[in-house]
């Protein structure tokens, strides 16, 4: 009996101790919890370990592990790579030697020593895997790679490849994220918050794809109806002007709209064929309330999907069916991208919980045709293709206005209960709880004082009796245990020993007495 409450104090504190590391790796993404799980989670996908002398160098772990993973064939020809802010490259090769250089001769001269190996024709063309922080503070020093050379930035287990007729020239980088996607990576935070978003799973049941109509009065349901994978996307009705209670409807959903943009002004021609027109900025905003992901396709035409053309078809954007059968984000936006230009991606913060993605076709990447300067030949094409959308029922998008949740308050969501109660207030609850078990019999002690046990022959019933039972004990686990928890348990927790100390020092004072 006397070991109960000591083992209870223990099983309590390793409790909290587990609990404080989870949410201290969830929230800040980093300590020893989150290196060990990581390490355990490579140990199990069989990537390869670090060893020799490269595991004890001073050279980005990430980076090293994606060279060491890489074919035989292409390790041959790959550095793991440092740029400093001083303009410096460090090169180091998988046998863990480095070389410093600060110029085009002198890496041109560290390809040999440090990979000789490689032919002649391998070395002109040598892979280097740079750290995200590459994008930023040590930008000059790409400058001093060779014109042949490709240059890749590496986040978590995957890399992602600078691209461009002359990338290192160009004032912000570009790299490729997914096929036919890209990014200007501005910043490494930028960089990690595109990857972020792109590889978020996409929830077909969780995707609303509406048609804007001033003349509806019909609400939108929380849940979309069920539709079969082989049909066109379900197209739902929404009042544009009336969009804060639709999208209280769609909490926490994706929500997809498409219409022509010009000077912030998004413009649709609904049923009724008289374009009109709603801001942007009010779109965002409503959406915004209810933390739901707008994605607003910018199109060749105002037209509206779902609405019928002259000759009885519906309107379609081209490729929203195929996207909204992507397993992610950037599987949705590549098969957008599907047979036009890449998308060019710019991510900027909107406030503290929201960021903004615009993407539109990106220059420099399209393939040149001999009639592209062409002014008249061009306005003609444009001409014939909004012809043929008309009696096709087809619209082609052009741009993408996105505004998504932020990482850090997808993750603030995930860790809720609640949905609607913030992660913070719940967590201390849960752990206010779980210290309450370490104080249990003091908080009992204080709760009986307070709402005293009545006698059970007090009661004309036994349905009576527990029903009192209950009424105390709801209010005294859900309430009054939080409530002193982190009073009552360190309480308890001295108590017991400095009482073992009184008993053993007065013991002899009670034998002579």
């Amino acid at each position: 009996m006397p070991l109960r409450q000591p083992a209870l104090n223990i099983l309590t504190a390793a409790i909290l101790c587990a609990a404080g590391s989870i949410f201290a790796s969830s929230s800040a993404n980093a300590g020893l919890f989150t290196k060990i799980f990581k390490e355990a989670a490579d140990g199990a996908s069989g990537s390869k370990k670090l060893t020799g002398k490269l595991a004890d160098l001073d050279v980005p772990k990430d980076v090293a592990l994606a060279v060491n993973n890489l074919p035989d064939h292409a390790r041959k020809r790959s550095l793991i790579s440092q740029a400093t802010p001083e303009g410096h490259l460090l090169l180091t090769n998988l046998s863990g030697e480095t070389v410093t250089a600060s110029t085009v001769e002198e890496v041109n001269s560290a390809l040999k020593w440090l990979l000789p190996e490689a032919s002649e024709l391998a070395r002109r063309n040598v892979d280097f895997y740079f750290p995200p922080t590459a994008l930023t503070s040590g930008r000059p020093a790409l400058n001093n790679l060779p014109r042949t050379a490709r240059a890749h930035i590496v986040e978590g287990k995957k890399t992602y490849p600078v691209i461009g007729s002359t990338p290192f020239e160009a004032k912000t980088l570009r790299v490729r994220l997914r096929n036919g996607v890209v990014v200007r990576a501005v910043s490494p935070g930028v960089f990690r918050e595109a990857v972020w978003q792109l590889d978020q799973p996409l929830k077909p049941s969780q995707v609303r794809v509406l048609s804007l109509d001033p003349a509806t009065t019909n609400q939108l349901p929380s849940a979309r109806t069920s539709q079969a994978a082989s049909k066109p996307a379900l197209v739902e009705v929404a009042n544009p002007y009336d969009l804060a209670k639709s999208m209280r409807a769609l909490k926490r959903q994706t929500v997809v709209v498409s219409g022509k943009i010009e000077n912030k002004v998004l413009y649709f021609t609904p049923p009724s064929g008289k374009t009109q027109s709603v801001r942007l900025s009010d779109l965002q905003a409503s959406a915004a309330r209810d933390d739901v992901n707008l994605i607003i396709l910018n199109t060749d035409a105002p037209r509206q999907p779902g609405v019928r053309n002259l000759i009885w078809q519906r309107t379609q954007v081209n490729g929203l069916d195929d996207a909204l059968k992507s397993a992610t984000v950037g599987d949705f936006w590549s098969a957008l991208a599907t047979g036009r230009a890449p998308l060019q991606l710019s991510v900027t913060p909107s406030g503290k919980t929201f960021v903004s993605i615009s993407a539109e076709p990106a220059l420099g990447l399209t393939r040149k045709r001999p009639d592209d300067d062409n002014s008249l030949l061009s306005a003609t094409e444009r001409i014939l293709g909004e012809v043929v959308a008309n009696v096709s029922g087809n619209v082609i998008t052009s741009g993408i206005e996105a505004s998504l949740r932020s990482k850090s308050r997808q993750q603030e969501l995930d860790l809720r209960i609640i949905p609607d109660l913030p992660a913070l207030p719940q967590i201390f609850y849960i752990m206010a709880l779980i210290t309450g078990l370490g104080g249990l019999r003091t908080i009992r002690t204080w709760w009986q004082r307070l709402w005293p046990v009545r006698d059970r022959a007090s009661f004309a019933s036994t349905l009576g009796w527990l029903a009192n039972r209950a009424g105390r004990f709801i209010p005294f686990t859900l309430v009054f245990m939080p409530l002193v928890a982190f009073v009552a348990t360190p309480y308890q927790m001295i108590k017991g020993p400095l009482v073992l100390v009184w008993r053993i020092v007065s013991a002899p004072f009670r034998w002579i007495i």
